[in-house]
């Protein structure tokens, strides 16, 4: 595997790893929380435990569109739903980072950083205590700006020395 460091790619190999997902979200005051049942220590912030109830599969997606993702949150209290309301949560920004994890200690052996961004948009609050939180991807930031070409047509014929489309067509096929 590319990019990983001996000892994440040792675990790896060896079939006994545990992988966390951590999850960034930056409100009034940024919250870090771990789907695990521990918390995780990275980059200098406790990733805390407990509050996300289930994350849904993050496809991989080339397309210009704002996908959603919802995640169920538990909040019991009303504390959270209080502190979005209170101070704002439309447009926050949500990183979730894949982490590495040693099968004994759950010391992180690597993290590999952001796997999904995307920003608040959505808030659903249900009577059992869990908010459904509706997050679109980074593409949503993506504002068509008027006279922006965007074939490769127009691109050849205003921005000659710019070749980002020859190599696009090929990158979706190399990814994993």
């Amino acid at each position: 595997m590319r990019n990983l460091p001996p000892e994440a790619t040792q675990l790896l190999a060896g079939g006994r790893v545990v992988l966390g997902a951590l999850l960034e979200w930056q409100l009034s005051q940024p919250v870090y929380w771990s789907s695990r049942a521990q918390v995780i220590n990275y980059a200098g912030n406790d990733y805390l435990p407990g509050l996300v109830q289930k994350i849904p599969a993050i496809k991989s997606d080339f397309s210009l569109s704002a996908n959603s993702m919802t995640l169920t949150i538990s909040d019991v209290d009303s504390l959270l739903l209080a502190e979005m309301r209170g101070n704002g949560y439309h447009d926050s920004q949500l990183d979730i980072h894949l982490a590495i994890l040693h099968p004994d200690t759950y010391a992180v052996a690597h993290v590999v950083p952001s796997i999904y961004r995307g920003y608040c948009h959505d808030i659903k609050p249900t009577e059992s205590g869990t908010l459904g939180v509706v997050f679109k991807n980074h593409m949503l930031k993506f504002d068509r700006v008027a006279g922006r070409k965007t074939n490769s047509a127009n691109q050849q014929r205003y921005y000659p020395r710019d070749h980002v489309f020859d190599d696009l067509a090929g990158a979706a096929g190399e990814l994993l």
